[in-house]
């Protein structure tokens, strides 16, 4: 039954509300225009206490610039000790606060060579180690895994051909729009 006083949600609402309803832990990114990475964290129940990771990025693209930490702190990072965006495809950081519950826990702020060097590039968290109070590593089973969620550039068509065969296999023939744009959507394509 529908209601005349509310449309039904896109499909892009519809999968932002599956998101939020779903139990599981998650880590989040989202990028600006201005190329502003937001990493958040979302039902942290159990407390972290120590928390690394690196952020997978292409130096070829895309320049680290700046980083801050939000409610959990400022982490150490390796971009203090070396220069990451001449040496490396990657960012680490280490946070040594007690982690729990939802909230932006880091920004980046990248510059970008050209928007036409960072069309197709994914931004993703790779070797991520988790640890309680006690220094024992924080493992998920398969009913509760972490959930990590990808950046990308991408063309804007394959979004709508995404989000138009979410019952099926996506189509082989999408149209390219030629407009780019940040999406944490249709990134494992």
């Amino acid at each position: 039954m529908f209601s005349c006083d509310k449309e039904p949600l896109s499909p892009e609402e519809q999968a932002a509300q599956d998101l939020a309803d779903d139990p599981q832990p998650k880590i989040l990114m989202t990028m600006s225009d201005d190329l502003e990475l937001t990493i958040s964290l979302d039902k942290f129940e159990e407390t972290v206490s120590s928390m690394t990771f690196e952020i997978i990025y292409n130096p070829d693209a895309l320049e680290v610039a700046s980083y801050s930490g939000g409610a959990f702190g400022n982490p150490w990072s390796n971009m203090d000790v070396m220069d990451v965006n001449n040496d490396s495809v990657y960012c680490s950081f280490a946070f040594s606060s007690d982690i729990s519950g939802s909230g932006e826990l880091l920004n980046l702020k990248f510059q970008g060579k050209s928007s036409s060097s960072y069309q197709e590039s994914t931004i993703y968290i790779a070797s991520i180690l988790l640890e309680d109070a006690s220094g024992d590593i924080i493992e998920f089973s398969d009913d509760n895994t972490l959930y990590l969620q990808n950046v990308c550039y991408i063309d804007e068509g394959w979004l709508i051909s995404a989000e138009l065969n979410l019952s099926g296999p996506l189509s082989e023939s999408w149209e390219p729009t030629n407009n780019y744009v940040w999406s944490n959507s249709y990134c494992g394509y």
